[in-house]
């Protein structure tokens, strides 16, 4: 009889210990890095540097009236506008052109342009 005691102990201590294991790591949930959203920012002011990679890609530096200096980048999905408000290119730009600008400020601390309009 107390042979049967001991094993049932037994049995119930293992089966107790197999319950209360964590799930393996393979079988958890994977974990979402959580994803930053980029932030929409606009500047107005003057270029002062310009950098033209390509027909469709640059840089730019952009001064404002305060005197603070933005970074932009520019590719192929940047749309760029004349006074007129008709498309152009990255080449209709110039340096001392006034531009309003609307870009991204992407996780890495890129600036990327949407948007540039140049202003009259």
């Amino acid at each position: 009889m107390k042979t049967l005691v001991i094993i049932t102990a037994m049995i119930a201590l293992l089966v107790s210990a197999c319950l209360a294991q964590e799930t393996p790591a393979a079988e958890q949930e994977p974990q979402v890095a959580e994803q930053v959203m980029p932030i929409v920012k606009a500047i107005m002011g003057e270029i002062t540097k310009l950098d033209v990679a390509s027909t469709t890609s640059g840089t730019l530096e952009v001064t404002d009236p305060n005197g603070a200096i933005v970074g932009i980048k520019v590719d192929a999905e940047t749309k760029i506008y004349d006074a007129s408000l008709f498309a152009v290119g990255i080449s209709n730009l110039k340096e001392k052109d006034n531009v309003k600008i609307s870009y991204k400020e992407l996780p890495d601390g890129i600036n990327k342009a949407q948007s540039i309009n140049i202003v009259k």
